[in-house]
């Protein structure tokens, strides 16, 4: 049997297995997946995968406890060595895990189905004590699911990313993932922690109202030493407005002060509530423990606590939980090195590249480097400098070939306006920051943080909106009469 090698590891939610198990054979004899791995099943009878086999696979399953929701499968080619991780249902919601071992990429897959029936909240905290459980974080980890969330809906899905960005793994499924004549929803999600997972829709794999996701795992890139994640834990809407208040309270008059005041107030303010991390993957790491990792979420957990509550019992929870995580990090790390120490103790190559990672635990950095008539430069500032100084002298030379022309002036302006001007309002202005696209902005500062502020920043931001564009028209021309223009008035 020949894989398809491009997108060897297949999901999708089948909406009964006893329904689509013929097109779900179809598709296997055509695609030879490695791993399949299905969402709401219905089966609550394990006999029942004697009838719903498929030849070369073997299959790992958490039941339903009804035929018409929950339950999930994985149908794993015989080639593949695994192990079971977990496998539980609970309140509603499925959760099944297994770690491949060899005969393709190592990684550990997690399977989830929420139902729609069960409570979202409750949910939530089930799923991130599983995750807990599942992540490791010098390993692959891929989890997926119809989590019955819609993705593309920032109120429905703020928790839950809240909840994956603080343990550091992404969605990378970036389309609708059930569509309907009425509505377009993405609530068939696959996380990771490592960027060589790609993921492909494809509209003739469909089998259930659910789209069909293939992925792969580009092993050219599954060593990556450094995995820089944000981490989202402490920020919250109220906290963010408290601290922006605070900071655009001094009145400033001029135009170009009020907007270096609000970017660096809206920048400041992420920069303290949004912190980037940084995920060890490489080998040196192998001493960090999931027991490390728990001991360290529930440390972060309590200390958030603390920081919502501001209680002297919260506050010593939190100290005793930080205590613990930090001695057992030198503990482990110290037995770690201990045993590899002895271990290699007549191996001296070995020997000395511990020692090595004692010395420079990170490894060495390469810099940036461009090379620019002929010289090479590493220093940031300098390639900075030298890059700034390139464009300039293109914008100068474009301007000198254009030439002279003998033409008036007057003559060029008397056509019609290219700008048309018109007032616009504090509620037209919030219906355009809605409408902006969510992608990161500078220094975590995107139209969702302003939209989370607006009721804060939002008359800030329009008094300059409309003062940048009385300056823009006075700057466009100073002779032509101002007749016939509208312009933006602050109103509500």
């Amino acid at each position: 049997m020949k894989h398809k090698k491009s997108f060897p590891y297949v999901y999708l939610n089948i909406g009964g297995l006893s329904s689509n198990y013929s097109m779900l054979k179809t598709m296997v004899d055509e695609i030879h997946p490695l791993l399949i791995f299905l969402s709401e099943t219905h089966i609550v009878d394990p006999e029942a995968f004697e009838q719903y086999s498929l030849k070369d696979y073997n299959t790992v399953s958490c039941l339903s406890h009804s035929r018409h929701t929950g339950g999930v499968s994985m149908y794993i080619h015989s080639s593949v060595q695994f192990k079971v991780l977990l496998n539980q249902a609970k309140e509603g919601n499925w959760f099944l895990a297994i770690s491949v071992l060899k005969n393709t990429t190592k990684a550990r897959y997690g399977l989830i189905y929420h139902s729609p029936s069960s409570s979202p909240s409750r949910f939530l905290a089930i799923l991130e004590e599983w995750l807990e459980q599942f992540l490791e974080y010098d390993k692959i980890n891929i989890v997926m699911g119809d989590f019955n969330m819609n993705w593309m809906n920032a109120s429905e899905s703020r928790h839950l990313k809240r909840i994956t960005e603080g343990l550091g793994i992404r969605q990378i499924v970036n389309l609708p993932t059930r569509i309907t004549r009425s509505s377009r929803t993405l609530i068939d999600h696959m996380y990771t922690n490592n960027y060589s997972v790609s993921t492909c829709i494809k509209n003739n794999l469909k089998i259930s109202d659910h789209e069909t996701i293939q992925w792969s795992i580009d092993e050219k890139y599954t060593r990556t030493n450094l995995l820089r994640v944000k981490c989202w834990k402490k920020y919250s809407p109220e906290i963010l407005n408290t601290m922006v208040s605070e900071g655009i309270q001094e009145n400033v008059a001029n135009i170009n002060d009020k907007c270096i005041r609000l970017t660096a107030v809206l920048e400041n303010s992420m920069s303290q509530l949004v912190q980037e991390k940084t995920i060890n993957t490489n080998c040196s790491a192998k001493w960090y423990t999931i027991q490390l990792a728990q001991q360290k979420h529930k440390r972060d957990k309590y200390y958030n606590k603390f920081l919502q509550t501001n209680q002297n019992s919260d506050w010593t929870i939190y100290k005793t939980a930080r205590n613990l995580y930090s001695r057992a990090l030198t503990t482990t790390r110290r037995s770690y090195l201990e045993h590899k120490i002895n271990q290699n103790r007549k191996n001296s190559k070995e020997l000395w590249k511990i020692l090595k990672s004692l010395l420079n635990p990170r490894g060495t950095i390469n810099s940036p480097c461009i090379i620019f008539n002929g010289s090479m430069v590493y220093d940031s500032e300098k390639i900075a400098e030298t890059f700034n100084k390139f464009f300039v002298q293109i914008v100068l030379d474009i301007h000198r070939s254009i030439g002279q022309t003998n033409e008036a002036y007057a003559s060029l302006r008397e056509t019609d306006y290219i700008f048309k001007f018109r007032s616009i309002s504090y509620g037209q202005l919030k219906n355009v920051v809605k409408n902006l696209n969510n992608s990161s902005g500078i220094n975590n500062v995107n139209s969702k943080i302003l939209l989370d502020c607006f009721h804060t920043v939002g008359h800030e931001l329009l008094n300059i909106i409309i003062y940048l564009f009385i300056y823009l028209f006075i700057y466009y021309d100073t002779n032509i009469c101002l007749r016939g223009l509208n312009i933006g008035k602050l109103t509500d």
